[in-house]
Formats: structure tokens, C-alpha cells, sequence
């Protein structure tokens, strides 16, 4: 949940910020100084021995723990297998025809080139990770030639010929670039932990239960909560979950799949906005509820992430282990993306009776806009001999919500990686043809939205311009037909819906309905 652009707001995370990078380097040198300076005036400074432990504490964990750690974090991504000859040649077909502004498109995937500066061998390094998961110089002939056509099509449909040979652009290739990550504080995680501690403690009282992965999994996470530490465990040695029981026998069971962010701390009023509309009638019994918890993205530190095709295997497990054959299917952010691996498995899709995708990522995945927007950085680059240059690779934060995102999510050590290492995009992404036939879908999408090029999204699924900011109802709307239905929230920002009660409330109805209606009737 990101914070608005409010003067006090801009003010808190411009001074936030810089407080927590000092910590380690003021740890470094002021938690030995203070040990050395008490030795000599015991009495009349007591209060700097609790001091000197807390710095002396931050600056082992930034040497022993974040340097390190940073260092492992940096080997090259295990590239799943590419897709086959005609897998790509869909996915390159239907990359081009939705490609609302085909300058852009080029632009942004080459960290705002010059038009000049991006030639076709430019464009074939491009693709060759785009849909080969590879570099271009490890191709074969007949990949080679793969790429020479993709690269013609791209020219037909911009209608501007590439200059031969290679430019000085550099494309944007986000499982081959380097992991960038800045260091967290031992305050930072005992901050997150207190507000998971809170959290924790809500679902509890509400009803839910926490079953966690692995033991050796548990272990190795930090910091973790004292309800990770629950007898019952995962089905999946990889993925822990809260979870309500289900026992109606009238209505589908939910899974949700959160986004980034601090744990659960972003979804809490959701998820118990949905538990209490999920509670039993006098005539029925209660609506179960998985919330996955996928360490990797909560700002913690943790073992690698599976990729969203191994979070998909590991879900199965979850849901046979409880005999839940029918969901309603619920994703948010980065949880839409596990969500589309799901979606275009033909078999697991057979389970899902609705969903509902929340400020998705999965739709227009082949546009820069969610590589481009959700990091910020300068980089030296080597072209034409100059090995000064510097260009700006993605966008770089300027309002507070903009700074926020940069430091406390996409510049998180394990975020960082898992989005840099496991964020294979052609897994990820969803077309219109990938859903089920008259699947029920919801979609839900946010005006302001930081990172989810919304208004292309809006005109992709509903072949309409996106709505403009309307005077009444704050410039919402919804679109709907067939079996798809819309949302258009117009003055929130990214996961803006979990903290406006009404907006929350009117998806947790929605949600509820979904549950009731196509378990009862048999099938969708």
C-alpha cells in the first residue's frame, strides 16, 4: 500500500530514508567508539551500554549478514526452458498486435535511447532474452534466424527500417541484469516484525490459522514471527499459508495471492473484510480461505523464491492436501502473475470457478512499463568507446509514493532478487485467449496506478478508451460483458483498494458472490 503525494507525506519519506541508510555506517564507526569510551567512564555513561550493544548489533549484521548476502544473491538466473518455436511465434504475434504506441515500446525497453541508437542487432539482444531466455551470442544459426524475422516484423509494424549493425542502446533485460539492492537495518525488520506480530495477531482473533513450510525453510527466514512456529504445517515445503477452514457445502473455498510488500500488513482489512462476509448463515456453514504467504516478496530475508511456475505445482499440493477440488481464484499485484500460470494450465483452470485479478500485472506484460517503473537507477554504460556514459535505466523516484516504492519494496534485498532472478515474464504474462471460456473474471483497476499501465490495460480488455476523470463518483466506473467485468478506480494509486473501506468492502461482495453462486448451480 503506497502513501500519497501530500506535503507531510513527501517530507516523512524524504527524511525516513536517508535515516535508515546512515544506520549502518554510523554502527560501523560509533558502536566500537562508544565500547572504547565506556571502558574509561563506567559511571557516568550506563545508559551507552544498551547503545553500543544496538550498534555494535547493526553494523555485524550489515558485515556479516547484507554484504555477504549480496554478494551470493548476484549469480546468474536458471533460465527455465524457452517456449516452443510456435509458443514464441504467438507470443511475438500477439506482443505486436496490442503494442498501443510502438515508439514507446522501444524507448522504454531501451532505457530511454535515442532512436538512433537502437539497431537491429540491439533489437535481436532484446528479443533473444525475451523469448529464448538467453543471450543473442549464445543463440544457434537457426535461433539467429528466428530473430532476424522477429525483428522484421517489429520494423513492418513501426514502419521505420532499423539501422544495421548495433547501437549504444542497452535493453532492459531483468533476469540479466545485476540484482540491486540497498541495505535494511536491524531497526527496520524489528519494526516489520512488531507490525506482522500485530497482523498475526488479528487473523487469530478472526478466525484464521498459519501453517508454515518447511521446518529448514522456517529456519532460515528472518524475521519470523512466533505464529510461523505453528505445529500443523504446509503441504508445500515451500510456501506456508493462513487459512480458514472450509465446511460449506453450498459455497467455493478462496485462495488469495498477495503482491509485494510488508507481509501481510497491506491486506489485513481485506482479508478480514472477506472472512467476515465469508461467515456462516444459520443455514450454511463457513466459506474456507488460503492466503499464501510468499516470503520472498514480504521484505524478509528468506531462501530464493520459486518461480511462479513452481509456486502454481506447490499450490496444487495445498489444495489437495485440504480436498478443495473448486476455487474462487483472488490475486493482487505480483500474486496476478502466479495467477496467469494458473489460468493457462488447462488442467489446474478446470479447478477455477471465478477470478478476481487486482491491479494486474499479467495483462500487456510485453509494454516496459512494470519493468520500467517499479526501479530506478543510474548505471555507466560502455558505447562508442566511452566507458563514462551515463544513462537513466528506469524511472527514478521523485514523489514520495515513487520513493517509497523504490526503497522499502523494489530495492529490497529478497524482492530485489526475486524479481531480477525469478521474473521470467513469458511465464507471467495473460492474453485474452488464455482464460477459460465464459469463466466469470473480475478486474480491478486504479487510475493513478504507480506501476500497471492501466489506461492500456483498460482499452486492451474492454476495446474502449479508458474512462476520463469523471466529476461524480470520484471518476469510477465498471465495464462489463459476458463474463468479464471491469472496475475503474480512478483517484487510487496501486493497492489503493485495501485501504478505501468502501472499495474493499463493494470487492469482498463480490468475492463472496462468486463463492456462493457457481458452487451451488455445479458448474460455471
Amino acid at each position: 500500500m503506497l502513501i500519497g503525494n501530500s506535503l507531510p507525506e513527501y517530507l516523512l519519506i524524504r527524511l525516513a530514508v536517508p535515516a535508515l541508510r546512515l544506520i549502518a555506517p554510523l554502527a560501523t564507526v560509533l558502536g566500537p567508539a562508544i565500547f572504547i569510551a565506556r571502558r574509561y567512564t563506567i559511571e557516568q555513561h550506563r545508559w551507552l551500554w544498551p547503545v553500543g550493544i544496538w550498534l555494535v548489533a547493526e553494523a555485524g549484521f550489515f558485515w556479516g549478514v547484507y554484504v555477504p548476502l549480496r554478494s551470493i544473491l548476484q549469480k546468474p538466473a536458471q533460465h527455465p526452458a524457452p517456449p516452443s518455436k510456435e509458443e514464441r511465434q504467438t507470443l511475438v504475434e500477439r506482443s505486436l498486435v496490442d503494442l498501443p504506441d510502438p515508439e514507446y515500446y522501444l524507448t522504454k525497453w531501451f532505457l530511454n535511447a535515442a532512436p538512433q541508437d537502437i539497431k537491429r542487432e540491439n533489437v535481436k539482444e532484446f528479443y533473444a532474452w525475451s523469448f529464448l531466455n538467453k543471450r543473442c551470442e549464445d543463440a544457434t544459426e537457426e535461433e539467429e534466424a528466428e530473430l532476424d524475422d522477429y525483428v522484421d516484423q517489429l520494423e513492418r509494424k513501426t514502419g521505420r527500417a532499423l539501422g544495421p549493425g548495433r547501437g549504444k542502446a542497452v535493453p532492459l533485460r531483468t533476469t540479466l541484469d545485476p540484482v540491486h539492492m540497498q541495505h535494511r537495518p536491524l531497526l527496520w525488520y524489528m519494526i516489520m516484525l512488531s507490525v506482522e506480530s500485530c497482523v498475526a495477531l488479528r487473523f487469530m482473533y478472526h478466525g484464521f490459522h498459519f501453517r508454515p513450510s518447511s521446518a529448514l525453510q522456517t529456519r532460515v527466514t528472518f524475521p519470523l514471527g512466533l505464529h510461523s512456529l505453528a505445529r500443523k504445517t504446509s503441504a508445500s515445503s515451500r510456501i506456508g499459508y493462513w487459512y480458514r477452514e472450509h465446511s460449506s457445502k453450498s459455497k467455493t473455498p478462496i485462495i488469495f495471492i498477495h503482491g509485494i510488500g510488508i507481509g501481510f500488513y497491506t491486506y489485513g482489512g481485506f482479508l478480514i473484510e472477506l472472512n467476515s462476509s465469508a461467515t456462516a448463515s444459520p443455514d450454511d456453514e463457513s466459506v474456507g480461505i488460503i492466503a499464501l504467504e510468499l516470503t520472498s516478496i514480504t521484505s524478509r530475508l528468506c531462501v530464493e523464491a520459486p518461480s511462479a511456475v513452481e509456486v502454481k505445482d506447490e499450490i496444487k499440493k495445498i489444495l489437495d492436501q485440504h480436498g478443495w477440488e473448486k476455487i474462487v481464484l483472488v490475486g493482487h499485484s505480483y500474486g496476478t502473475g502466479v495467477a496467469a500460470t494458473m489460468l493457462r494450465d488447462k488442467e489446474f483452470a478446470e479447478r477455477i470457478e471465478a477470478t478476481v485479478l487486482m491491479d494486474p500485472i499479467c495483462f500487456m506484460l510485453h509494454l516496459p512499463d512494470v519493468a520500467y517503473n517499479f526501479v530506478g537507477r543510474v548505471i555507466p554504460i560502455v558505447g562508442d568507446g566511452n566507458a563514462n556514459t551515463i544513462v537513466q535505466t528506469r524511472r527514478l523516484p521523485r514523489q514520495a509514493n515513487e520513493r517509497m516504492l523504490h526503497y522499502f519494496a523494489s530495492q529490497d534485498m529478497m524482492i530485489s532478487h526475486t524479481l531480477a532472478r525469478r521474473f521470467f515474464w513469458n511465464q507471467l504474462i495473460l492474453f485474452k485467449e488464455d482464460l477459460p471460456p465464459d469463466m466469470p473474471l473480475t478486474v480491478t483497476l486504479s487510475g493513478r496506478d504507480l506501476i500497471v499501465p492501466t489506461r492500456e490495460v483498460w482499452k486492451y480488455l474492454t476495446s474502449k478508451p479508458a474512462p476520463a476523470s469523471l466529476k461524480d463518483n470520484n471518476g469510477d466506473t465498471s465495464w462489463e460483458e459476458g463474463s468479464l467485468r471491469v472496475h475503474w478506480f480512478d483517484k487510487l494509486d496501486h493497492a489503493g483498494a485495501f485501504a478505501a473501506k468502501g472499495v474493499r468492502r463493494g470487492l469482498a461482495k463480490e468475492i463472496r458472490e462468486y463463492s456462493g453462486t457457481h458452487q451451488a448451480n455445479g458448474t460455471r
